[in-house]
């Protein structure tokens, strides 16, 4: 068998030979979680940017081939969509 020293030496003997120290020390460490806690900086939903944007605009006395036309230049300037070539 394993012989037991005499005086055993550390943090947890010394809290299991005086146990008021350790609950102290809960209470401490507890008091101190509870006194911090409304300086953490909690976010339970990110920041959401939206990138969409609509435009509405009115065109008076426009066609159908005016609209389309715009619409292909704006897409067109973005990078996305076709371009129109004019009809001779």
């Amino acid at each position: 068998m394993r012989q037991i020293p005499g005086q055993a030496s550390g943090i947890l003997s010394y809290f299991t030979r005086h146990p008021t120290v350790a609950n102290l020390l809960l209470v401490i460490l507890v008091a101190a979680g509870l006194l911090a806690g409304p300086n953490m900086r909690a976010q339970f939903f990110p920041d959401v940017i939206d990138d969409d944007v609509t435009v509405n605009v009115s065109w008076d006395g426009a066609g159908a081939e005016d609209r389309a036309v715009a619409r292909a230049d704006a897409a067109g300037s973005r990078g996305g969509g076709r371009h129109h070539q004019p009809v001779a």
